[in-house]
């Protein structure tokens, strides 16, 4: 989500209208690592579930 948000949206997003700037250049810079996650859900009983995680990197 943060890819697609402006500097001024992320500063009110993290509540620091302040660092909206620098938290912006890092994120497209890519000084932060940009994750797929696909998660599948599967309820086996009442009370237990399977869950399936996966987590693909998308490094540039």
């Amino acid at each position: 989500r943060f890819y697609d948000l402006d500097a001024h949206e992320i500063g009110e997003l993290v509540r620091a209208p302040k660092v909206g700037k620098t938290i912006y250049k890092y994120i497209h810079h890519h000084h932060i690592p940009k994750l797929e996650l696909s998660l599948h859900v599967l309820p086996i009983t009442r009370s237990t579930l399977k869950i399936e995680l996966t987590i693909t990197p998308d490094f540039q």
